[in-house]
């Protein structure tokens, strides 16, 4: 008790000392805290902002997606009732059978064996042949619709 007595000077300022500490770091946590919720707030509606937009534009790509698929199917079915109904539509061949090298070298002959990685078309119908070009055409429309959506 004695020592208290004689050091109480002391030790009220070291109480001080501490308890100001103490009050500055809770006023700075407090600080900090208010500007955290604030940045929470902020990235919440952002985020809420954002996933609208992004549902808007999956809805958007679905239904580009719905109407190029059914515009590809009723395109399918117009061709094969144009075949159908038009049933001697052949392959005009090219009668000339010499060959043709590959390599494009005017001083050789033109004798040369041909190798190419095409597959042949002997055995493709014209159907065949028009529904791959419908196909591309409607996979490059597709294409074309869901780059403008992101835009």
């Amino acid at each position: 008790m004695n020592l208290l007595i004689l050091y109480w000077k002391q030790i009220t300022v070291a109480c001080v000392i501490v308890g100001a500490g103490l009050l500055g770091y809770y006023q700075g946590y407090a600080g900090e805290k208010a500007k955290f919720d604030a940045f929470k707030l902020e990235l919440s509606i952002r985020t809420e902002a954002l996933q609208q937009k992004n549902n808007a534009i999956v809805t958007e790509q679905k239904q580009i997606t719905s109407n190029v698929t059914k515009e590809y199917a009723n395109a399918v079915k117009k061709l094969n009732a144009y075949y159908a109904a038009h049933p001697t539509i052949k392959w005009v061949r090219n009668t000339d059978t010499r060959d043709v090298s590959d390599i494009s070298d005017t001083t050789e002959s033109i004798d040369g064996k041909t190798e190419s990685d095409v597959p042949s078309t002997v055995d493709a119908s014209p159907l065949d042949c028009a529904s791959d070009v419908l196909q591309l055409l409607h996979l490059q429309k597709w294409v074309r619709d869901q780059e403008n959506v992101n835009r």
